[in-house]
């Protein structure tokens, strides 16, 4: 596994739904709830031949991702995780 592309990857598919949530559910919990959707990848969870480690670990990174933040910033608001 090189680095760079590790490196990518996180910045494509982790820190792009963190930037998206850090922005989305202070905005959400303010309109009194909603639901974020997160997609990932059937690879989170079963990995594959011939994809980037990396790619198997973001991806399984986001399937968790929106639960935490929201039961560690927003344990009061109504805001689903689908």
């Amino acid at each position: 596994m090189i680095f760079g592309t590790f490196e990518r990857m996180v910045a494509v598919n982790l820190r792009s739904h963190f930037l998206t949530m850090r922005y989305a559910v202070p905005e959400i919990a303010k309109a009194g709830g909603g639901a974020i959707v997160n997609i990932s990848s059937i690879h989170s969870r079963l990995g594959a031949p011939g994809l980037f480690v990396s790619y198997a670990a973001t991806k399984g990174a986001i399937d968790t991702f929106a639960a935490a933040i929201i039961l560690q910033e927003y344990l009061d608001a109504t805001i689903n995780d689908k």
